[in-house]
């Protein structure tokens, strides 16, 4: 035997290896339940992205990284500003949660912004997506699924760390923590800051990508303490930001830029004891978001189609801050039943300003704020009963939830007209699923739940002229923007390889929108109804060894739609049905070959899918379209990152990132790029003749890492 076990082949002793690693079924994730559970037994898709995923990456924000994986479809207009689409809910546009459909939290709690680009990466230890409707434990906005980010604190990072890395475009970062543990109490203490110049794109750009440039800043700190074995405070402080970011937009302007931060403080204690029927948690929160939008439109379009001058400045200042206080309890009344109650409460705050400098002959009218200014508060219960049968095999869960709230709308600048006024809206939302371990390396489950987005309190409220004419009517009759999402799926993890494969469906109804009255009025009312459906794949295979020595794995990431149809298309007069700014299917992959005592290599391909909009640019007719509201369709492309690790000692490391390695010249949402022939109307031009995506690049870096 002992002859036998000395010549069995390293192919082997690697399969029986991963046999013996904890399995995936027993990772834990924490945002499909609000507490940690083991991944085998949520009955929803949860996507996990853990530390080694984001030391393995030369992304820089969170929109690089999940755009890099394939998590959803990313529009990303400018380095610091985002929006996601997620089961066919989508944030807004200009990153305000208030109005979006996918929930963004920091540990567990509302980030105050749904523009994931101006969140960094540098101070995050693992990524949770849970896709599908998720109102039970996050309330407003969760119809697409939620984006949970979950920073470092002593206890999971103790010990050293520093980066400093530079390369193409003027790109530099440095960043440093440092965290530990001293007797009951933990911290952690981390800083980053990096800048980057105004990019060249792929292959074919005739011009610079003028005015592309950013400087990232920001920091957390980190500080717990464990007055008991079953106790623990902490105490988070972060910023995140993005400043003079440039802001080409659909107009390819070259003096346009944005200052965008999100900063938070939050208090949490917990109390859990394995050996107790009884265990709770409670967290207050505080974020201040904001958006200093430095814009301006030299040129603009008039009424009869022809450019004419505009605004040499055009100012808009948004912050928006709230107070919040989660509390969930655990009770355990026998043998495998759990129960979850909770509530949440929360007041936000919103002010926004804006000013206007026009161009020489020009309008000299102000204009309001993108936004009203206004207050919100809402109160929420809910309640999960979950019960595990069959020696834990099945578990079957289902829980309520009721959400009421106040909508304010309150003066504004340059809305004279305007009547403030105060509204109320109430939902209630539920969820329920089953999951079943068939086998040690086999999990089925199934899930159904609904969601809501709550209509704004411009959407409740409104009454005002705006100052070129028009009056916009809220309406106090405004249900809440609804759906109810379907799932099946299995969890497959034996031998080499993992896979999550889920089939799934997402009904959203009562889409609030504005509708004309007469030739002067519109009025806010709840009108659209649209459909999802679909299959989504996660998977790792670990592919073997080459020359007894190097470990090669391929993990792939994926989805396709069956259907994504906008029902009310044809109402609207599109020459399209499908649902704009969303994937028909997108595709990662992700190929790596390692000596884990030395070096590592990876390949990453991204496959940006078709999809499907009316773009905002001035395009050629009919060169670039046929007619101004023609729903484009962009074709797919991939893009291909390679990165390459050394590991010089035991706490130094060397790195190189090559992004874009075939210098594509491509850009996942604008139609007109920069490239000659252009299909860009240039008489609206304030610069450019097109945007695209930075072309072939490359960073180095060092890392300094001493882990206690």
């Amino acid at each position: 035997v002992a002859q036998a076990q000395q010549n069995e082949t390293d192919e082997r002793k690697a399969k029986r290896e991963l046999e013996n690693k904890p399995s995936v079924f027993e990772e834990v994730t924490v945002t499909a339940s609000g507490i940690e559970q083991p991944r085998g037994k949520i009955t929803n898709t949860v996507q996990v992205f853990d530390r080694d995923d984001l030391e393995h990456t030369s992304a820089r924000t969170v929109t690089e990284f999940l755009a890099e994986n394939g998590v959803a479809y990313f529009n990303q207009w400018t380095p610091a500003q985002t929006q996601i689409s997620l089961r066919g809910g989508a944030t807004d546009g200009q990153g305000r949660d208030f109005r979006s459909q996918v929930v963004v939290l920091i540990n567990g709690r509302r980030a105050g912004t749904a523009n994931i680009s101006k969140l960094s990466l540098q101070e995050i230890e693992s990524i949770e997506v849970l896709r599908g409707p998720a109102s039970l434990l996050y309330g407003s906005q969760a119809i697409g699924g939620v984006v949970n980010l979950i920073t470092k604190n002593g206890l999971t990072s103790a010990g050293e760390f520093f980066r400093l890395a530079g390369g193409s475009f003027g790109f530099i970062e440095t960043t440093a923590q440092h965290g530990g543990i001293f007797g009951r109490f933990d911290y952690f203490l981390g800083f980053h800051g990096a800048r980057r110049g105004d990019y060249r794109s792929g292959r074919g750009s005739p011009l610079p990508m003028t005015n592309t440039g950013y400087e990232q800043l920001g920091g957390l700190l980190s500080v717990g303490f464990a007055p008991t074995a079953t106790q623990r405070v902490e105490l988070v402080l972060r910023s995140d930001g993005l400043y003079d970011a440039g802001f080409r937009g659909s107009s390819w302007d070259y003096d346009n830029y944005d200052n965008r931060d999100n900063r938070s403080l939050e208090i949490s204690w917990t109390r859990r004891n394995p050996a107790s029927p009884f265990g709770l948690s409670a967290r207050y929160y505080h974020f201040r978001d904001t958006d200093d939008l430095r814009w301006g439109s030299e040129v603009i379009r008039n009424n009869a189609g022809n450019p004419a001058p505009g605004f040499d400045h055009d100012d808009n200042f948004r912050r928006n801050s709230a107070h919040g206080l989660k509390l969930i309890a655990e009770l355990r009344p026998r043998r495998n039943n759990e129960i979850l109650a909770g509530f949440d409460l929360e007041k936000s705050r919103l002010d926004n300003r804006r000013v206007r400098v026009p161009m020489p002959g020009g309008p000299r009218t102000q204009a309001p704020p993108f936004d009203n200014n206004s207050t919100s508060r809402l109160f929420a219960l809910f309640i999960e009963d979950a019960q595990e049968l069959f020696d834990s095999r099945l578990r079957l869960s289902a829980g309520v939830r009721y959400d009421v709230g106040r909508q304010s709308i309150k003066e504004t600048p340059n809305q004279p007209l305007l009547r403030p006024r105060t509204e109320r809206y109430s939902a209630v939302t539920w969820r329920g699923g089953a999951s079943y371990r068939v086998r040690s390396w086999l999990s089925l489950r199934a899930a159904v739940g609904t969601a809501f987005r709550a209509p704004t309190p411009t959407e409740l409220a409104a009454d005002f002229t705006a100052p070129l004419g028009g009056q916009i009517i809220g309406n106090p009759d405004l249900r809440p923007e609804r759906a109810i999402g379907y799932e099946s799926g299995f969890l497959f993890a034996r031998a080499r390889l993992w896979a999550d494969v889920v089939f799934f469906r997402n009904d959203i109804r009562d889409r609030i929108t504005t509708v004309a009255l007469d030739a002067n009025r519109s009025r806010y009312v709840n009108r659209g109804e649209s459909d999802v459906t679909g299959v989504e794949l996660q998977s790792r295979y670990e592919l073997g060894t080459l020359r007894d020595r190097y470990a090669l794995r391929l993990a792939t990431n994926g989805s396709y739609h069956f259907t994504m149809r906008d029902k009310d298309a044809a109402t609207r007069n599109l020459n399209t049905t499908f649902i704009e700014r969303m994937y028909r299917y997108q595709a990662a992959l992700r190929l790596v070959i390692e000596d884990e005592r030395h070096w590592s290599a990876q390949l990453r391909g991204t496959l940006y899918g078709p999809t499907y909009h009316d773009t905002e640019e001035n395009l050629l007719i009919p060169q670039g379209e046929p007619f101004r509201a023609f729903i484009h369709g962009k074709n797919p492309f991939w893009l291909f990152n390679a990165d390459l690790r050394y590991r010089a000692t035991e706490r130094v490391s060397l790195w190189l990132s090559v992004n874009n390695l075939l210098d594509v010249n491509q850009h996942p949402i604008f139609v007109a790029l920069n490239r000659r022939p252009t299909i860009a109307d240039v008489r609206f031009s304030n610069g450019g003749i097109g945007n695209s995506l930075p072309g072939r690049h490359v960073v180095f870096g060092l890392d300094f890492r001493h882990r206690r």
